[in-house]
């Protein structure tokens, strides 16, 4: 694991939207407590609870996922089909969690999970294709893609129609290394849906034929008005948390030329 992988993962933690609106809490009482800065310190905390509070509410968390999974549709409708076969279906990995005392689905994130079962149903819809799921060993002592291989197995995937890429720490590195295992191969492209949009790009700046199969979209029919529409709730939270991983994710591939 190296440095700059370290760094960009501490850095991502602060930008967080609860440690960073924490820290602008604390530091603004800190400056209207210890400091003469006290308009200064008070707008500084107020700053960060306000914009804690609205990424709290649900139409907020919506509107920030919605930018990114706006213009994903299902599989079927974006894979041309009676053009050339379908060779691979891509599952790339989200979170896990080694436990040997458990099923290896038990072992994998709800995430991760729901895009191995969406995979595993875009394979056994297209005859002669291959599962290839990818993910390394980031904070974990698996690889999550030795995980998501042994929960397809359970599920009934014969183990010479799976292929294992466990050895990538981030998006851009499944990218990098799944390219000389499919080359120009068509390929279904399985993560979630608010996911989809970077990887879309970071697959097809390595010259393969993505084609999008989102699993797990968090903005379709939450937008609905309902009592619990007025209150913050952790739930949306999490979802703004997610959505804003994603466009820092964004704009870090464009920093560093990855798209």
């Amino acid at each position: 694991m190296n440095a700059l992988f370290l760094l960009k993962k501490i850095v991502s933690q602060f930008l967080s939207p609860v440690t960073f609106c924490l820290c602008l809490a604390f530091a603004g009482l800190y400056l209207a407590r210890f400091t003469k800065k006290r308009r200064a310190g008070l707008v500084t905390a107020f700053s960060g609870v306000l914009i804690l509070t609205l990424l709290s509410y649900n139409f907020v968390a919506v509107f920030l996922v919605s930018g990114l999974e706006g213009s994903v549709i299902s599989f079927e409708k974006t894979y041309p089909h009676g053009s050339e076969p379908l060779r691979f279906v891509v599952v790339l990995a989200g979170s896990s969690k080694a436990n040997p005392d458990v099923s290896a689905a038990r072992q994998l994130g709800a995430s991760t999970l729901e895009r191995l079962v969406e995979g595993i149903r875009i394979y056994r819809k297209f005859p002669g294709s291959k599962l290839l799921v990818s993910g390394g060993a980031v904070f974990s002592t698996t690889p999550a893609a030795v995980l998501m291989r042994e929960a397809a197995m359970e599920m009934g995937v014969p183990g010479e129609d799976i292929i294992l890429e466990d050895r990538s720490l981030d998006t851009h590195d499944e990218a990098v290394m799944i390219k000389p295992m499919v080359g120009d191969a068509p390929l279904a492209l399985v993560t979630s849906a608010s996911h989809m949009k970077r990887s879309l790009l970071l697959f097809r700046g390595q010259a393969m034929k993505p084609y999008p199969a989102p699993a797990g979209s968090v903005a379709s029919g939450s937008a609905a008005l309902n009592p619990a529409s007025f209150f913050p709730e952790a739930s949306a939270l999490q979802k703004s948390e997610m959505a804003l991983h994603e466009y820092l994710g964004i704009a870090w591939a464009m920093i560093t030329g990855r798209m």
